[in-house]
């Protein structure tokens, strides 16, 4: 814009000159036209700076572009990541680092505690009375637990009673890894709990 209003401005006082408007000596015309050519080529180094600047953008762009790609490929594969488990994650509070504090559920229903089990890192099961059965999935355990029969039925959980009597842990051991879909390396005879 600014070139423009001075081009403008050389262009009248160009033909001002060729009219004769104005009396000038020849020395004034020539001081005149080296004002008017110091003017340009002022401008014109003014933009060969813009220029090579422009140039210099634009040569780094595609390198721009690329590290921008791999940023929202970054944080759309974090969003498809699972979340965490509930041990490995950290708050932040006044610059502290503090972890979660531990989480026990108790569920009364055999269907529930197999949908919050999939993922379990240990199982373990203990009996006397009441068969119990817990899971561990982060630093959350939790806990389903059914009275074992007097009498020959079938428990809720799948494991067959004959007696009240202790269950057998192999037989117990194969129908959990069954039903909550696990390895039997995972699932151990004894106790679940937190450090106080």
């Amino acid at each position: 814009m600014f070139l423009f209003s001075v081009s403008q401005t050389i262009y009248k006082a160009l033909t001002l000159f060729s009219n004769g408007a104005f009396e000038m000596s020849d020395s004034e015309k020539m001081n005149a036209l080296d004002f008017v050519i110091n003017v340009l080529r002022e401008h014109e180094k003014n933009l060969d700076i813009l220029i090579s600047k422009l140039e210099e953008i634009v040569s780094e762009l595609p390198v721009a572009i690329r590290e921008i790609s791999e940023i929202r490929e970054k944080s759309k594969e974090e969003e498809k990541a699972p979340a965490p488990a509930p041990a490995a994650m950290i708050c932040e509070s006044k610059g502290e680092r503090i972890s979660k504090a531990p989480v026990k559920i108790i569920c009364d229903d055999w269907g529930d505690f197999k949908e919050a089990c999939r993922r379990a890192e240990i199982i373990s099961f203990h009996q006397n009375e009441t068969l119990s059965i817990k899971a561990l999935q982060g630093n959350i355990i939790y806990e389903y637990r059914e009275l074992i029969p007097i009498r020959v039925e079938n428990m809720r959980c799948g494991i067959s009673v004959r007696s009240q009597t202790f269950l057998d842990p192999a037989e117990v051991k194969r129908i959990i890894a069954r039903e909550l879909n696990l390895p039997e390396n995972k699932i151990i005879k004894g106790e679940i709990q937190f450090s106080k």
